[in-house]
C-alpha cells in the first residue's frame, strides 16, 4: 500500500488495465517522484514502481501540489512545491519503457508553464497542455494558460447578488470529453 499522502496527484491512466496512478505528495514527508503507485480500478489492488532515472542519471525534485496529465508522450508532471516550500516550474514526463519487462522512467519536458507555479491543475486538449489555476510567487494567481500563454478568463461568479472573487487555486478542474468545455469547481483555502 501507499503510504498516506495529500496534495498529490492522481492520473487516469491505463497499465494493463485501467487506473489511477498517483505520485508525490505530503505524507510524513515530502514523497519522492522516484516510485510510482498504480490502483488497478477493476479489481482495487496496488502495484508499485520504482521509477527509472533521465538518461543523464537525474530526477525530478520530491514535490506537492503539482500537476500531472496524460499525454500521448506519457504523464506530463509541471510545478509544484519542492521540501523547502520552493515554487517549481520545471516538467517531467513519466513514460514506459520496455526493456524484457514493463517500467516507467522520467524524460526532462518543456514546460507548459509560462512561471513557476503550484496549487494549478492540468490537462490535454488536441495535443496541448492547458495549465489552470494555481500561484505564481511574482504575479499572483494566473486563472488559465495554454500554449505557454496567460489567457484572460471572465468569471461570472456571483454571491449575494454582488461579483466574487474567484480563488483560482487548489481547485479541481475537469475537460468534459468530446465538448472542449472546462469545468473549474472550488478554489481557495489552504
Amino acid at each position: 500500500w501507499p503510504t498516506a499522502r495529500w496534495r498529490h496527484t492522481a492520473t487516469k491512466i491505463n497499465i494493463g488495465g485501467p487506473g489511477l496512478l498517483i505520485l508525490g505528495g505530503i505524507g510524513e514527508t515530502i514523497l519522492s517522484l522516484e516510485e510510482a503507485w498504480f490502483l488497478d480500478t477493476e479489481s482495487l489492488t496496488w502495484q508499485h514502481f520504482s521509477v527509472e532515472p533521465a538518461l543523464d542519471g537525474s530526477f525530478p525534485a520530491p514535490r506537492h501540489s503539482h500537476a500531472a496529465a496524460l499525454g500521448s508522450g506519457g504523464v506530463l508532471v509541471c510545478g509544484g512545491l519542492d521540501a523547502d516550500e520552493q515554487i517549481l516550474g520545471d516538467a517531467w514526463t513519466l513514460h514506459a519503457v520496455f526493456d524484457g519487462c514493463f517500467k516507467l522512467a522520467w524524460r526532462r519536458a518543456l514546460s507548459p508553464l509560462p512561471q513557476p507555479r503550484y496549487g494549478h491543475s492540468l490537462h490535454e486538449h488536441l495535443g496541448h497542455f492547458i495549465v489552470v489555476g494555481g500561484i505564481e510567487a511574482r504575479y499572483g494567481p494566473a486563472p488559465v494558460c495554454a500554449y505557454g500563454k496567460p489567457l484572460d478568463i471572465q468569471c461570472d461568479a456571483m454571491k449575494d447578488g454582488e461579483p466574487e472573487i474567484f480563488m483560482w487555486h487548489n481547485l479541481a478542474s475537469v475537460l468534459l470529453e468530446g465538448t472542449g468545455y472546462l469545468l473549474v469547481i472550488g478554489g481557495g483555502g489552504n
